[in-house]
């Protein structure tokens, strides 16, 4: 029952004077990832929903996350790399979108909770763009995911696990 949009987005957006935002980017359909996306919506204006699952956005006007979607911002560049095709569009874990940043010199990505297949699919396609400094870890770190030949093609200077309450 807890809203992280509610209690703790929302709040931090106000504390930074955040009035609008640009894009609002659901990587997926479980509750740590999604929960709380109706609370934004419904107290900030946003310009677009992107989303690794389409089914529980259609009422947002969302565009899916595709693989080979870019934009520039303020010097920096936002590149979705997963999902590609429809193979892992809506596909629970799997089917996480996976965004690249970069300002040409560091480079952070986040993998949402894609596992060993998505893993997988990114190394066949993308081994020269998962090279990064920051890695979010896929899937909170479990042993669904991180396998050793994608930690071996990012190489991460630091990996961020998120982790929930009792995780």
């Amino acid at each position: 029952g807890f809203d992280t949009g509610e209690s703790v987005i929302l709040p931090f957006l106000k504390t930074l004077a955040v009035d609008k935002l640009d894009i609002l980017m659901i990587s997926h359909g479980d509750n740590d990832h999604i929960g709380g996306m109706q609370s934004i919506l419904d107290n900030i204006p946003v310009s677009e929903v992107i989303s690794g699952v389409m089914k529980k956005t259609p009422l947002h006007n969302a565009k899916p996350c595709l693989a080979g979607e870019q934009w520039l911002w303020d010097g920096i560049t936002f590149e979705i790399l997963h999902p590609a095709g429809t193979e892992f569009i809506d596909k629970g874990n799997n089917g996480s979108c996976v965004l690249r940043i970069t300002n040409g010199n560091q480079v952070i990505l986040f993998t949402g909770d894609i596992e060993k297949k998505a893993e997988r699919n990114l190394i066949d396609n993308y081994p020269e763009r998962l090279k990064a400094n920051i890695l979010v870890a896929p899937h909170h770190g479990s042993n669904t995911s991180s396998t050793s030949a994608f930690i071996k093609l990012v190489r991460p200077d630091w990996v961020l696990f998120p982790a929930g309450y009792v995780n």
